[in-house]
């Protein structure tokens, strides 16, 4: 996990500064991470920590799987009767503070210099954010979720497999997938971009918290438990997109369930195209594979629009797209 180095040897943070005339610091220009004379090193016990807990995981999953498999559904059953009220608040309260950001003078600042051009179109900018945002969880989910949802609506939405049901389960899908999930996205994207773009701070989740987190123990911890989350976030993905294929290698070929051997390899392969990628860089490797996968799944959406139903879909659309903010509150 790369640090800074300490405070004391970094350029000061300007938005810790007083300004005349009552100016925000946001609104004050800044300067972008890579023009900061900051050298960037492995910290050790951030890796150490993080890395540990993983292997410890790990080693748990392999020598007692069932066990493991109990904590998880207990931890999930916990945190999902006696927490899910903070996700429901949370889609509701991010979103409303980034539309109050957005619309306000502070939704001026760019998250970069004054005048600085954008990095990348926003062609590439969206495509990127769809297939390394969302990727296969979009693809998994978003046929899984309103199937789901038709068959078993929530208690008190629609009778299942109604016509109802169907508007409400894909609203349902949408709500999950839209505007309140991408404000959430947004908000650390938003955090993350402006601490490092606009104020010269490293690139760690700890530095949105100030110039002096990044190397404090809050900071370490922060950023060990960051690492840890998106390595099991990708790790939650890369198994999804591995069970998604392996069972179309099995209705395209027509063969029985694929072996545990065949899952590997899919992984192995799965695993060097994400290397590779990331290894070349967002311009390059992730931005390239980012449009191409856009335009593949432009071309599947146009190919199922032309030759499927036609008529259903130009009337079901806007529809669900009504019933979404119409039972928005209710979803909440």
């Amino acid at each position: 996990m790369p640090s800074s180095r300490p405070a004391s040897e970094q350029a000061p943070d300007s938005g810790d500064a007083e300004y005349p005339h009552g100016t925000h610091p946001g609104l004050v220009p800044g300067v972008a991470v890579d023009e900061q004379r900051v050298r960037y090193r492995t910290d050790k016990i951030t890796f150490g920590v993080a890395g540990g807990l993983i292997v410890a995981f790990i080693l748990w999953g392999a020598l007692s799987t069932e066990s493991l498999t109990t904590a998880s559904m207990s931890a999930l059953s916990f945190t999902v009767t006696y927490g899910g009220w903070i996700f429901t608040a949370l889609a509701a309260v991010v979103l409303l503070f980034l539309l109050f950001i957005g619309f306000s003078r502070f939704g001026r600042i760019p998250l970069g210099k004054d005048g600085e051009a954008p990095a990348y179109s926003m062609r590439s900018w969206i495509a990127m954010l769809f297939a390394a945002g969302m990727g296969v969880g979009l693809i998994f989910f978003g046929a899984y979720e309103p199937v789901t949802y038709y068959m078993t609506p929530p208690p008190g939405r629609a009778e299942p497999e109604s016509l109802q049901a169907m508007h409400s389960a894909m609203a349902q899908t949408i709500f999950h997938w839209g505007l309140q999930a991408w404000a959430i996205y947004a908000m650390v994207g938003a955090a993350m971009g402006y601490a490092a773009y606009r104020r010269g701070r490293p690139l760690l989740i700890s530095a949105i918290f100030g110039q002096s987190a990044p190397g404090s123990v809050w900071g370490r911890l922060i950023d060990a438990f960051a690492v840890i989350g998106i390595l099991f976030a990708t790790a939650a993905s890369l198994g999804l997109g591995t069970l998604q294929i392996g069972r179309g290698v099995e209705v395209v070929a027509g063969i029985g369930p694929v072996s545990n051997a065949a899952l590997i390899g899919i992984i192995a392969v799965l695993t060097a195209c994400f290397l590779i990628s990331a290894v070349s860089g967002i311009a390059k490797g992730i931005r390239v594979l980012s449009n191409v996968n856009m335009v593949l799944a432009a071309a599947v959406a146009f190919f199922l629009f032309v030759v499927g139903p036609t008529v259903f879909l130009l009337n079901f659309i806007p529809s669900v797209v009504a019933t979404y903010f119409g039972e928005m509150f209710d979803m909440l």
